[in-house]
């Protein structure tokens, strides 16, 4: 009894020793497709056994269902259970080159279905070197190049590695579009540090098959530490007699274009401080008080520096609150028998010079509105009919200030004739408006009346002011006009003739006086003698 329970024992304790099993027939099955969902007919499976490195090539072919099938167990290739399988499935045909696989476990089961294997097409070509800049300032945005093709030509979309630690750091679909296979890309970057950096770019299909990295673009970043330059293109300077100024002004830098440029501003002697940073280049400050003031504005650049020496503009604001007096230098009789009537004026400001006046006029019984704003300093009115008149004119500075109280002259006319056609005049000679030494002015004068008063007057600073030369002289048509002691520049010579019945005609020409003496074949006087030294003194060197 005791030899049996021992028996026993060792029966029980080998019944738990594991005995190598046999292996038994095992079938992997399952399904292809594209990555359309259309079955893939016709594609060759191939069958890896990761474990042992053991290798079934091509052991089938899926059918018009993309159905395939093969065995794994007894009596080949007798793969152990709990072996890691890849089934890997490669087209043919027109999808050539298209690729899928799926990864199992063989299980106790004498048929065991694989996942569904998806073939997708092979990935786009490796992408060209990128090309570009190679050299670059923190904080500017640069362009760079690549292209690559797919076998298939499908369209592209590339992944952009700029600090070359191997992962995509920006893809580029084009919108979702993606980019024809062989059309040349660009992409563009800015850095925030510098330093030394690659660039690398891989394209990906449609398939969302990625392939492999470009050669690397080796890039070198600086910080821009060069500030910016700023300079005023218009403004006030010195004393300005207006309360309204504005600037205008620009900058340039090195690195930074001008028109990334951005600037801030002040006025000292009326802001607190400096401006926000803005893009606009300029200003305008109203109403300011009478006072000295400092205008400043600086440039910064994409890279935050600051331009440390501003652009300055010193003005003085001194408003002219006076208005301007007028008077009347010349002026007909307070009763005349002449039907036109000459007027002659001027007038003087404590700060707008002379010529820099307005004026407007009226003849009160002849004119309704007062004429337009002008630095005419004459007028001439021509067939006055009998009556009683008053001339007033008036200045206007720049500031703005009407002498409020115009110059007036009263007159009457009184001509017994019946005659209102002032005569016509034209001056025929010279011809040549350049002139010199003594010139014989002549001129014709076209009237019934043949007693026909003349009056010659010459004007040097535009009709500013005017200059007598003849008055009221009778029977003649020429005056030997010396301009011998005259500064040379230009004049504006005026004739007027006057009828018995006091009818006025006149006409102005402009004529430039050129009195520098010449000697030989016109050669200036100075030059010859400048001439004359040069000689002496190459005489005297020998």
């Amino acid at each position: 009894m005791r030899y049996a329970k021992v028996l026993l024992a060792i029966i029980c304790m080998l019944s738990l020793i594991p005995l190598q099993a046999e292996a038994q027939p095992h079938t992997v099955w399952g399904y292809c497709y594209y990555d359309d969902a259309t079955p893939a007919e016709g594609v060759l499976i191939t069958a890896i056994n990761e474990d042992t490195g053991e290798t079934l090539a091509n052991v089938t072919t899926t059918n018009e269902e993309g159905f395939y099938f093969f065995n794994t167990g007894h009596p080949t290739p007798g793969w152990d259970y709990e072996s890691n399988i890849t089934v890997v499935a490669t087209a043919t045909g027109d999808h050539r080159g298209w690729k899928g696989e799926v990864h199992l476990t063989k299980e106790y089961v004498p048929n065991q279905q694989a996942d569904d294997i998806h073939l997708v097409p092979p990935a786009p070509e490796t992408p060209a070197q990128p090309s570009g800049t190679t050299e670059g300032m923190v904080g500017m945005i640069y362009t760079y190049t690549t292209v690559a093709t797919d076998p298939y030509e499908y369209n592209i979309s590339y992944g952009w590695d700029w600090d070359g630690d191997g992962t995509v750091d920006e893809w580029d679909d084009n919108g979702g579009n993606y980019y024809p296979s062989g059309e040349n890309i660009t992409a563009s970057h800015a850095w925030g540090d510098p330093g030394e950096y690659e660039i690398k770019v891989r394209a990906k299909n449609e398939w969302n098959v990625t392939g492999d990295w470009s050669p690397p673009l080796n890039v070198t970043i600086e910080a821009d530490t060069v500030p910016p330059n700023t300079f005023i293109i218009s403004g006030p300077s010195g004393t300005v007699t207006v309360s309204t100024v504005s600037f205008s002004w620009s900058g340039d830098d090195d690195i930074t274009g001008a028109g990334n440029l951005v600037y801030s501003y002040k006025l000292e002697g009326y802001d607190t401080g400096w401006s926000s940073w803005t893009s606009s280049t300029t200003t305008v400050y109203e109403n300011l008080p009478n006072g000295a003031y400092v205008f400043k504005v600086k440039a910064k650049d994409e890279a935050g520096n600051t331009d440390n020496i501003p652009a300055t503009r010193e003005f003085t604001v001194k408003k002219d609150v006076n208005p301007p007096d007028t008077r009347i230098i010349q002026a007909p009789p307070s009763e005349t028998q002449q039907r036109g009537s000459l007027f002659i004026w001027t007038g003087n400001d404590d700060v707008t010079p002379v010529n820099k006046l307005q004026y407007s006029y009226t003849l009160e019984g002849f004119q309704s509105s007062w004429s337009n704003w002008s630095s005419e300093t004459t007028v001439t009115f021509s067939s006055l009919p009998n009556g009683n008149y008053t001339f007033k004119v008036k200045a206007k500075d720049e500031a703005g200030n009407m002498d409020e109280t115009p110059a007036t002259h009263q007159f009457t006319v009184n001509v017994s004739s019946d005659d209102v056609t002032p005569p016509v005049v034209h001056i025929v000679s010279p011809s040549d408006v350049n002139v010199s030494g003594t010139v014989t002015l002549q001129w014709q004068v076209t009237d019934d009346d043949t007693n026909i008063v003349i009056s010659i007057y010459y004007s040097s600073d535009n009709g500013t002011t005017w200059h007598t030369l003849v008055e009221n002289e009778s029977g003649i048509s020429s005056y030997e006009w010396n301009t011998n002691d005259m500064k040379n520049g230009a004049y504006i010579v005026a004739v007027y003739a006057t009828d018995s019945a006091g009818n006025v005609g006149f006409e102005k020409k402009t004529y430039t006086v050129d009195n520098r003496k010449t000697l030989g074949l016109g050669i200036p006087a100075m030059v010859v003698a400048y001439l004359f030294i040069a000689f002496a003194l190459k005489r005297k060197r020998q």
